[in-house]
């Protein structure tokens, strides 16, 4: 109970490859993680476990060539994660303001358990104050806004379990 298996998309108008730094997603995922991390929470890479499978159902003649992906993918959710985040960024035309949305579901039947969108940076806001804090500042800082919308996905979760 309790694993996440973290899947990260960035996604962007016109299928063409976002301008958005490497380190600015690596800087933001780190960011994310934390809270679930300090509050205990097994986090498995996604890209890990469905190596594994493969090669454990290669090994058992398990993989049929035209589902070999998607195949893995399942099995490898069943076999090492309870839930399954994702995360898709996409960033405006106007290059410097970012949409997420994020989207908990759970393994063993895919319910829904938390679905945050947020657009960046006008719609974050203060855990604390309820009030945007230095949008002008937090432009480019992906720990700000990793960790905010990180928080605010274990804050639905824990409304989704209370039901």
């Amino acid at each position: 109970e309790g694993q996440l298996t973290v899947s990260h998309q960035v996604l962007q108008e016109e299928n063409t490859r976002p301008k958005m730094a490497e380190t600015w997603t690596w800087v933001f995922e780190d960011a994310f993680s934390k809270p679930f991390l300090a509050a205990g929470t097994k986090l498995v890479d996604r890209a890990t476990t469905m190596r594994l499978t493969a090669a454990s159902m290669i090994n058992k003649g398990h993989v049929e060539p035209q589902l070999a992906v998607r195949q893995v993918e399942t099995e490898a959710l069943k076999g090492y994660a309870d839930l399954l985040v994702e995360i898709l960024i996409k960033k405006e035309a106007n290059g410097s303001d970012y949409d997420f949305r994020i989207t908990v579901k759970k393994v063993s039947d895919g319910q829904l358990l938390a679905d945050v969108t947020s657009v960046y940076p006008e719609d974050l806001e203060s855990a604390d104050s309820g009030k945007s804090e230095g949008i002008e500042a937090q432009e480019d800082d992906p720990v700000s806004t990793g960790r905010k919308l990180g928080l605010e996905v274990m804050k639905n979760l824990m409304v989704a379990w209370a039901k």
